[in-house]
């Protein structure tokens, strides 16, 4: 028994609670997927959109203090905590800026008549589940996983489950957008409620700690409006610059994207808590656990992305039906935009951790300026395939300038592995996409055993040379 309880105490059960955490957000793709089918890809694109901009939104409302406040609370619990109600007093009043702005926006924007309440309700669910990070992020800088996965579980069972009614009663999109933005009031009032139950979350609100709040904030903040607008730009200009067909088909191959996306998420949010304890505590250890998150990325997200490329017009088929067949040609383009943006989300994660923050808003900005000009260039031709081959175009630059900023930093072996992986596994995620377009299958075969074996060559590389004390 005894050794059995050792075992256990020495697994790290944070992957897995944070597994399950994200695992719940099937459900709410469940529910984008019954939304699509119920309401066909012309409505579904007014939805996908008005979504898109509550989502860029929601990250002006929310400042950045939700990683701020993982990071605080990871370094030093106790006092950590105390900023949760200042950090959400200075988010309600950024929402309250927004929801004033959001009248004018949604009409230049080309939403009319129910569709500028459909964004007003979206917007208002995105403030929301924005402020309900900050909170998360309380649980995770105190290693909470589980009450985390408990309470973000509960939210999108109860959202799926009353949205779901909503829609089969009425079919009318306004009133399950309504019922978006209600239960996501009422549950963050719960969830606050029970973390002030178990932790101190006040201290002092003034001008003097809300100004400093601020300039702690604004470079996550930065980095966060950069990020998501990098993320929901292609919706948007898709609507202006295509059909709203076009929209919905996009739409509903980034949805199955994002399921993949989970995987490397569990692997970031975990190890942005260790990464912030080891650059308080104990620095040399940094470049180790990058390298793990590394090896953790290559052997349980890569075999992933590489069968969803292979799966791809089955997978459209059974989710969306033969009504959203267009939508398979933007799928395979990007699946393997995830096979180097998992690289480049880990190196963000690296500067946010261990408060390299100030690194990421210009390099964000340029990969903005590629994104948005590849989007201009590309949605006119090629409509929701344009926007993914836009995407995997960003993604290869974000995560290029990433790789050489962190061997700017002096993390210079790490950082050239990760560069020569991130590179090597976009060219294995490519495989299954050149098989669709009908490339010679034998040379699509031999180059993937060419990458997978250099794969493991350099990851060989690297761990033998850590054993030496070596600089990082």
């Amino acid at each position: 028994m005894k050794s059995i309880r050792k075992i256990f105490q020495a697994i790290d059960f944070s992957y897995f609670f944070t597994f399950l955490s994200e695992a719940t957000l099937g459900i709410t793709f469940l529910l984008y997927i019954f939304i699509a089918r119920v309401v066909g890809p012309g409505q579904y694109g007014i939805f996908s959109a008005a979504a898109s901009l509550g989502g860029i939104l929601a990250f002006f409302t929310q400042f950045g203090f939700s990683a701020l406040i993982n990071r605080e609370v990871a370094n030093n619990p106790k006092e950590g905590t105390k900023n949760t109600y200042l950090y959400l007093f200075i988010e309600s009043l950024n929402s309250l800026f927004i929801l004033l702005l959001l009248l004018p926006l949604s009409i230049v924007l080309g939403f009319q008549d129910k569709g500028i309440l459909i964004c007003f309700c979206l917007t208002i669910s995105e403030i929301c589940r924005g402020a309900k990070q900050t909170v998360r992020g309380v649980y995770r800088g105190n290693s909470q996983y589980k009450s985390e996965t408990i309470l973000l579980a509960s939210e999108r069972i109860i959202l799926g489950i009353i949205a779901s009614l909503v829609l089969v009663i009425s079919k009318d999109l306004f009133f399950v957008t309504a019922a978006f933005a209600g239960v996501r009031i009422i549950d963050l009032f719960v969830v606050i409620f029970i973390l002030s139950r178990q932790f101190t979350l006040l201290s002092a609100i003034n001008s003097q700690t809300v100004w400093n709040a601020v300039k702690k904030a604004y470079p996550f903040a930065l980095t966060g409006i950069l990020w998501v607008v990098y993320y929901q730009i292609d919706l948007l200009m898709l609507n202006t610059l295509s059909t709203s067909e076009q929209v919905g088909y996009y739409s509903a191959s980034y949805r199955i994207f994002e399921i993949f996306l989970t995987l490397p998420r569990i692997i970031f949010l975990v190890s942005f808590t260790k990464l912030a304890r080891h650059n308080f505590n104990d620095k040399p250890k940094l470049s180790t656990e990058l390298f793990n998150s590394v090896i953790l990325l290559i052997v349980f997200v890569l075999p992933f992305i590489i069968a969803a490329g292979l799966l791809s017009v089955p997978l459209v088929n059974i989710i969306y039906g033969s009504s959203f067949y267009a939508a398979i040609p933007s799928l395979v383009i990007l699946l393997p935009s995830l096979g180097i943006k998992m690289f480049g989300t880990l190196i963000q994660y690296f500067f946010e951790a261990t408060k390299r923050e100030k690194i990421l808003p210009p390099l964000l900005l340029t990969t903005v300026i590629f994104n948005i000009s590849a989007n201009a260039i590309l949605i006119p031709l090629w409509g929701a395939l344009g926007a993914a081959l836009a995407t995997l175009i960003s993604e290869f630059i974000f995560t290029i300038f990433g790789s050489t900023m962190l061997i700017r930093i002096k993390f210079q072996r790490i950082g050239f592995t990760i560069l020569y992986i991130a590179l090597l596994c976009l060219l294995v995620s490519l495989i299954p996409s050149l098989i669709f377009y009908k490339v010679n299958i034998y040379l699509c075969i031999a180059s993937f055993a060419i990458c997978v074996l250099l794969i493991a060559v350099i990851t060989r590389k690297y761990k033998k040379s850590s054993i030496k004390p070596r600089t990082l």
